[in-house]
Parts: structure tokens; C-alpha cells; sequence
């Protein structure tokens, strides 16, 4: 199997099985996909919510930062 950015590549052998090895392979990735969708929309809440509360821990972080360095410094500091 080989994985690249917008392509899945797997080898099946070329026999009288290679319907059925195919078929499985498409339900195997059906079903673990089905299964990060529901795991996703499950967590959902929390993530926003994780993100939300680093943005605005960054964000205060950087108006200390800003007023810190208006208060210490002659020239402009840009972060």
C-alpha cells in the first residue's frame, strides 16, 4: 500500500480473488472512516472548545507581550 497526497495505491494479486480482496479492502477503509466520522462529530464540541481557549490564551499572551514592550521599549517590537 502506498499512501500519497490525493492518492490511496494498493496491491491486490491478480487471481480469482481479486474482486472479493478488493471488495473487503473498500469496506475495511468504509468502515474505519464511518467510525473517525462519528468519533469526530462525538468530540466535536470539545475541540472548538480546545481551540477557542488556546486562541484566546495566545491572544492575552500577546497583548502582555505588546504591553510589556510599549512600556520597556523606545521602538516598535512586532510579534
Amino acid at each position: 500500500m502506498e499512501i500519497a497526497n490525493n492518492s490511496l495505491t494498493i496491491t491486490i494479486a491478480g487471481d480469482d480473488n481479486a474482486d472479493r480482496d478488493v471488495t473487503a479492502f473498500c469496506q475495511l477503509v468504509q468502515g474505519n472512516l464511518d467510525v473517525l466520522r462519528r468519533e469526530y462529530e462525538r468530540d466535536k464540541p470539545q475541540l472548538e472548545q480546545a481551540v477557542s481557549q488556546a486562541a484566546e490564551r495566545r491572544k492575552a499572551e500577546i497583548a502582555a507581550e505588546s504591553d510589556r514592550d510599549s512600556k520597556h521599549h523606545s521602538f516598535t517590537v512586532r510579534h
